[in-house]
């Protein structure tokens, strides 16, 4: 696989885009966040014309698809939802890794009797 398909797999695995089912709203969300609600086609070609963006998402999630790849995207609740997800997993790593570091640290500490 050559670096621009990984980097294209890189931005479909990482990115989503913020869509709302009624066009109207959809536009309005695309002008008020500057092209960024369409994060996958705002990654994959950031020098697109914002107006073009929405044109553009739907001719890239037709060819995705089509690879048989995902092509994520939520509505603006869901995708609150989803960050709120995420933010819990990375807490609970976080919490983990702490917890490992003061295991490792008694241990050390009663191995050579230096704390």
């Amino acid at each position: 696989m050559g670096s621009i398909q990984l980097f294209m797999y890189h931005v479909l695995k990482t990115t989503r885009n913020v869509v709302s089912p009624n066009r109207y709203l959809n536009t309005v969300l695309v002008i008020y966040t500057a092209g960024v609600s369409l994060q996958i086609e705002h990654h994959l070609f950031p020098q697109c014309p914002i107006d073009k963006l929405p044109e553009l998402a739907a001719i890239t999630r037709n060819a995705v698809e089509r690879r048989g790849l995902e092509y994520r995207f939520y509505s603006f609740v869901g995708c609150f939802i989803e960050i709120l997800s995420r933010l819990e997993t990375l807490e609970d790593y976080a919490r983990r890794s702490e917890e490992n570091k003061a295991l490792t640290m008694v241990d050390s500490c009663s191995t050579y009797q230096s704390c």
